[in-house]
């Protein structure tokens, strides 16, 4: 069990190559503050030495829940949020050759939008021009939410359904930036 980024990191470092996973205790949430061990924390690290995060549940009920990281899966898929957030570290310098060992395409202009996501965004007033409107991070994060559950039908036009809503009301809604932590260029 790791506590804080520092000593997550050292363990990578060690460990990253022979372990099968790592718990930590991390907090969810926007990071507040330094001295808290955040999940978005964790995560860039994970991903630095080509892991990711998995199951986050409670060890013991006397205990708070845990995060569970493990090595990523050859071929597995990647957010658009995990993509950025590779791309932070790697412009922080802080990604290793492990990770880029793992990293997907990261070019953002192979991003594409599914034409249902176009269409339906299109048919409401004003929805499609706040949405180009809104910083290329948070179009590509946001739509790739709806992209990946392409494969279920429910969700998939349950969250087209709240995107396209808050389009057309001019709002921008979920976590997309790990609070101001990513840039357009992540």
């Amino acid at each position: 069990m790791v506590h804080d980024r520092n000593e997550f990191r050292a363990w990578l470092l060690a460990n990253h190559a022979l372990a099968q996973e790592c718990w930590a205790n991390v907090k969810r949430g926007i990071p507040k503050d330094d001295n808290t061990f955040w999940y978005v924390d964790a995560v860039e690290e994970a991903m630095c030495f080509g892991w990711i995060d998995s199951t986050y549940k409670r060890l013991r009920p006397d205990q708070p829940a845990v995060q569970r990281f493990v090595p990523r899966q050859p071929g597995s898929n990647w957010s658009e949020l995990n993509k950025a957030r590779c791309r932070r570290m790697i412009r922080l310098g802080r990604m290793t050759a492990f990770g880029r060992a793992v990293l997907p395409d990261m070019d953002r202009s192979h991003f594409k939008i599914d034409r249902r996501i176009k269409r339906a965004l299109r048919r409401r007033p004003g929805a499609w021009d706040f949405f180009c409107q809104c910083p290329p991070l948070y179009q590509r994060v946001r739509v790739d939410t709806i992209q990946i559950k392409a494969n279920q039908p429910k969700l998939f036009h349950a969250r087209l359904r709240k995107f396209a809503d808050a389009c057309q009301n001019h709002q921008l809604i979920g976590q997309w930036n790990d609070g101001g932590r990513l840039r357009d260029d992540d």
